[in-house]
């Protein structure tokens, strides 16, 4: 069993200004976002994270730069190009109102089972899961049985994979405690392990996050 950290990036110029960014928009942290990872960063090593674990992040820089805040000095980033943010298509990089409305049509879509629905000229959440899997899997495969790894993306990402990823009972924990979003600078705690068919089995632990009241 792995001990996986999801962290979503801090505050970046896209956030402030509601700009859809899988790959055109691509900002460091803002001011605050730099603030945010701070906050974080004392409470990801609590948990007993030490000098072996691993960390992962999206090629974005909002990523990256949550990355370099939260790491401690010297430590190695690795980045991977399949925890990119949902892929938008002829969104991405845009801002207008009726754009943002054609997004929310398609993530309805998909909260309603329709896996197949995309985003035009973007992804499928069926694609979207595909990638999410097999870049987990990449993270999780050489790690050692109780060990960790801190992998920083993508809040869209991580909760639409979650919700089909996660067995039943930890997805309807993760939906309760999930409300209204996935925080900047949030962290979820699962435990990772690949089963006998190789296939990728996750489990919810909870939240680490100063952002957040327990539920």
């Amino acid at each position: 069993m792995i001990r996986l950290f999801l962290v979503r990036h801090g505050e970046n110029p896209a956030n402030v200004h509601h700009i859809l960014s899988f790959r055109r928009a691509d900002f460091r942290l803002t001011s605050r976002g730099i603030r945010q990872a701070e906050a974080l960063a004392p409470l990801l090593r609590r948990p007993g994270l030490g000098p072996d674990t691993a960390w992962w992040s999206s090629p974005l820089r909002r990523a990256r730069h949550t990355a370099e805040v939260l790491a401690p000095p010297g430590t190695g980033i690795r980045v991977l190009e399949g925890l990119r943010e949902l892929d938008v298509g002829e969104l991405d990089g845009s801002g207008r109102p009726d754009d943002r409305d054609a997004y929310e049509k398609v993530i309805a879509a998909w909260r309603l089972g329709e896996d197949t629905a995309r985003f035009p000229g973007g992804e499928s959440l069926a694609e979207a899961v595909e990638r999410f899997e097999t870049s987990l899997r990449a993270v999780t495969d050489d790690r050692a049985e109780g060990s960790a790894a801190v992998v920083v993306g993508h809040g869209g990402l991580f909760t639409e994979a979650l919700t089909v990823l996660l067995p039943p009972a930890d997805r309807a924990l993760f939906e309760r405690a999930h409300r209204p979003r996935w925080l900047n600078c949030e962290a979820a705690e699962l435990t990772a392990r690949t089963d006998r068919n190789g296939r990728l089995r996750l489990r919810w632990a909870g939240w680490l996050s100063a952002a957040r009241p327990s539920p």
